[in-house]
């Protein structure tokens, strides 16, 4: 079986953390424990807990949503976004990166069999991260395919500065973990005590996890220099129709260019829970002609809708083998990974 595989990640990919956790308990002020709700939000979760209505009609989705909210600078439900993820990641990422204690769920499985492989996702959270963190495969200096300033408050702990990752994560729709710093300050003669921003040659990428600075300690959050701090709706592409000027970010374009030289090496592609919406056409088209262009083999579709999915897309990329396996992500692991052997 072949190991070294590129996977292509959507939100499909963590329907089944909760499941492989298990139950989350915390305790009250009177010492009664209660599970915590905690989950990766789907779409449904955004449309209650980011803007309080229970369901939108026909002819509004998700992504219109948070555009109009974005124009009017309202980032109040990308906030909950991002506090929602934050909140699934410093649970349930914590939980299932933890090989000693819960050795046996679909993603420690996963990543076991193919532990050379590298993950594109469009996901914001740090699942995968943390999981290859835990098994000492990936370091956030490098892990994210571009160079990233890094904290370690420790000097008995700075060696791991010099680690180098043997697995990337690239996040092509940018990580609420990654800060970018564009700006510098110089003296300015004719002032006293009075400095002149200026545009630095190359962006810095500072590492900056925020509340799940635990899953990967020693590391610490690296923080920007003053006017350099970026905001969460900055440092992703939100889920908006238009993502158009997202992907100019710098960070993001740093990453695709990373991806696709990948792919140029790669020939079987794997995407697991992603929909392939066609407001996300701007994001992914450009991965599937890099593939046609390599001549790769074959394009493995993990969904329980992959049928449907192939049907969307199989017209505009003839020149693709796409090979639908219909199954959750936890099924496609438990049943030995279908399709990818043949």
């Amino acid at each position: 079986m072949t190991k070294t595989i590129l996977f292509l990640l959507g939100a499909g990919f963590n329907k089944d953390a909760k499941f492989e956790s298990g139950p989350i308990l915390g305790k009250n002020m009177h010492g009664t424990e209660y599970e915590i709700e905690v989950d990766y939000p789907i779409v449904a979760d955004l449309i209650q807990k980011c803007f309080g209505v229970e369901n939108i009609d026909s002819y509004t989705s998700i992504e219109e949503l948070f555009d109009n909210s974005i124009k009017k600078k309202e980032y109040g439900p990308l906030e909950i976004l991002s506090e929602e993820i934050m909140k699934a990641d410093y649970h349930l990422a914590q939980r299932i990166s933890d090989s000693e204690n819960y050795p046996d769920n679909c993603y420690l499985n996963f990543i076991r069999e193919y532990s050379d492989s590298t993950f594109i996702t469009f996901n914001y959270d740090s699942l995968v991260e943390a999981i290859l963190y835990k098994l000492n495969r990936w370091y956030p200096q490098d892990g994210y395919g571009v160079p990233v300033n890094v904290e370690i408050p420790s000097d008995r702990d700075k060696p791991r500065y010099k680690e180098k990752s043997r697995n990337l994560v690239l996040h092509l729709h940018g990580s609420f973990c990654v800060n970018t710093a564009e700006t510098d300050y110089e003296e300015n003669n004719s002032r006293e005590n009075f400095k002149l921003i200026k545009l630095k040659e190359e962006p810095e990428y500072l590492f900056d996890p925020d509340s799940i600075t635990n899953l990967f300690f020693p590391y610490d959050r690296c923080y920007p220099s003053a006017g350099n701090y970026e905001r969460i709706e900055n440092r992703i592409i939100a889920p908006i129709p238009d993502k158009t000027e997202g992907l100019k970010k710098n960070f993001i374009d740093h990453v695709y260019e990373k991806a696709l030289e990948l792919i140029e090496k790669s020939k079987i592609m794997v995407s697991i829970g992603y929909s392939f919406n066609l407001y996300d056409r701007d994001s992914f088209e450009i991965l599937l002609r890099k593939f046609i262009d390599i001549g790769g083999s074959s394009f493995i579709i993990i969904d329980p809708c992959a049928t449907n999915i192939y049907e969307k897309i199989r017209w505009e990329f003839p020149n693709i083998n796409f090979i639908p396996i219909e199954n959750s992500f936890k099924g496609w692991v438990d049943s030995n990974y279908p399709g990818i052997d043949g």
